[in-house]
């Protein structure tokens, strides 16, 4: 982490927050934390560092509200603590110490003391928390009777944060998921536009992947004629929930989405970003992926993987992501099982190779969640690893002895066959139609033993990447596990120097190695073991 981080920065002495996130945005499109993780986890430190300071700068008149992942500024200057000094010497008046609920159910049954409470002309916030937790335990007490009491208590006071606590304590009980709908009603109908949102996240992240028409009923009824007043809390939303949304929604209700966030394209941060560019991988291959027959899909080969992309995204629970953990910690112990269905030439299908691209991105979407990046190499160290080990790749012979061999061979073929009409017609060797055919027939012969030529070496060399060098390559990135983006910059950075031992042989290898889509999942899913 640097140690000024200011300076670092390039940030003014008085900066404010927006001039920390335009810096902070400028350098990750630099470093990007699936390219190089630790260069981007020392600018994150250095950035959390300055909101901090942010932060204690002002602090005297606000305080950060945090729910879902969002942080969002509450202003509560109106809403002054209880007492004030009325000179520099008097102390503050201090409330008097109220029982806890335990302390009181001690000295009372929960009916008595909820018929006290309900009696009470004047509650605080405490008195509904009470009503709604004493509820859950007095029989004949209606159902949601504890989300009610809280409700009500949100209507007399919207901004009280110890509400707000248990609301979204509330909403994110997996028990209250079964009841979204409702929840949702209650909650919504009592607490003002602008906390809706982020009070009741969790349940409406849980219907869009879930139940997309009570979603976009509800969004209809409670949130969107108020997402352009608040597009802080909706851009950072939304561009989460459109990596669900590919898969269950309405192409309509995401194109009206999409606009809106490039119409708020100066809120979008880093983080968000990855949202955005693993949404549009994903669009495309499920565009791609749509337009097969219903026999087509269920002959790909890798359908499992399509599985597996389709529950991370949709997953409401640690259960999802664990399968999908187990799933590539499977693919990186059984390597021969699945990497044939993988074509390494030009044959490879349009959705493989997008499949590949969404596979590595799936699996950055998968370690953000738990907050987890695996230790990899710097760039100086995967270079140098890299460009030793294409180095030591040596070539065989054999396929070009055989290859030539076999040029020579189908060339003499052409010409004895050639030679033998000839002599089967009795044309004679002195006249023009003779001289004409024979010349045609070298022509042709050359042509042909060329393309066979081509072809047998070809099938050669790829028969030996297959047996030889997809091996070494294997236990290559098991050993020293650059990225694949590491491995891309290594070869072409050597490939661009004035290398005098740069071979054909590697030329055509390291490409193979490049373009193999087994191996670009194999080394994505070393990082799950």
């Amino acid at each position: 982490m640097p140690d000024q981080p200011v300076r670092f920065f390039g940030l003014p002495e008085e900066y404010d927050r927006r001039d920390l996130k335009r810096a902070y945005g400028r350098l990750i499109k630099v470093y990007r934390p699936e390219q190089q993780p630790e260069e981007f986890r020392k600018i994150r430190d250095a950035f959390e560092q300055l909101e901090r300071w942010l932060s204690y700068r002002t602090e005297d008149d606000s305080f950060e509200f945090s729910a879902f992942g969002i942080s969002i500024s509450v202003d509560l200057s109106e809403e002054s603590s209880s007492g004030s000094f009325t000179s520099e010497t008097q102390e503050p008046h201090k409330p008097a110490v109220r029982p806890s609920l335990e302390e009181t159910l001690e000295s009372h049954t929960p009916e008595e003391w909820f018929l006290q409470l309900t009696a009470k002309p004047e509650k605080d916030p405490i008195d509904y928390i009470h009503l709604a937790i004493v509820s859950e335990v007095i029989d004949g007490q209606p159902e949601q009777s504890f989300l009610n009491w809280l409700c009500v208590g949100l209507k007399s006071f919207p901004h009280d944060s110890t509400l707000h606590r248990f609301v979204t304590q509330y909403c994110s009980q997996a028990e209250t998921r079964d009841q979204a709908a409702d929840v949702l009603n209650l909650i919504c109908l009592a607490v003002p536009p602008a906390r809706r949102l982020l009070l009741t996240e969790p349940l409406w992240d849980y219907l869009i992947k879930t139940d997309f028409a009570t979603f976009e009923r509800l969004w209809n009824d409670y949130l969107q004629p108020y997402r352009n007043h608040y597009p802080e809390q909706f851009v950072a939303i939304l561009s989460a929930w459109l990596i669900p949304a590919v898969w269950t929604s309405s192409s309509d209700w995401i194109d009206e989405q999409v606009n809106f966030l490039e119409n708020h394209a100066d809120l979008v941060n880093h983080h968000l970003e990855f949202s955005l560019e693993f949404f549009e991988l994903l669009r495309n291959y499920l565009s791609t992926f749509k337009k097969l027959d219903p026999e087509q899909k269920e002959s790909v080969h890798f359908l499992q993987f399509h599985s597996q992309l389709q529950s991370l995204c949709l997953s409401d629970h640690e259960n999802g992501l664990d399968e999908y953990w187990e799933f590539q910690r499977k693919l990186s112990q059984t390597f021969p099982d699945w990497s044939r269905r993988f074509q390494t030439q030009e044959n490879k299908s349009l959705l493989q190779q997008q499949l590949v691209s969404v596979w590595e991105w799936s699996a950055h979407y998968a370690k953000q969640q738990r907050q987890r990046y695996s230790q990899q190499l710097d760039f100086e160290q995967a270079t140098r690893c890299s460009r030793e080990w294409i180095q030591s790749l040596k070539g065989s012979i054999s396929p070009q002895i055989v290859s030539q061999l076999s040029f020579f061979g189908w060339m003499i073929a052409q010409l004895t066959v050639c030679i033998t009409a000839l002599a089967f017609f009795n044309v004679d060797s002195s006249s023009f139609l003779f001289v004409l055919v024979i010349i045609l027939g070298l022509i042709t012969a050359l042509f042909f033993s060329w393309g066979f030529q081509n072809y047998i070496e070809r099938i050669l060399t790829n028969s030996r990447y297959q047996i030889k060098v997809r091996p070494e390559a294997l236990k290559f990135l098991q050993l020293n596990r650059p990225t694949y983006w590491q491995l891309h910059r290594a070869f072409d950075g050597w490939l661009v120097e004035d290398n005098p031992q740069v071979t054909d042989f590697q030329v055509y290898y390291g490409a193979l190695v490049l373009k193999d889509p087994a191996l670009r999942i194999y080394r994505t899913a070393l990082d799950f073991e």
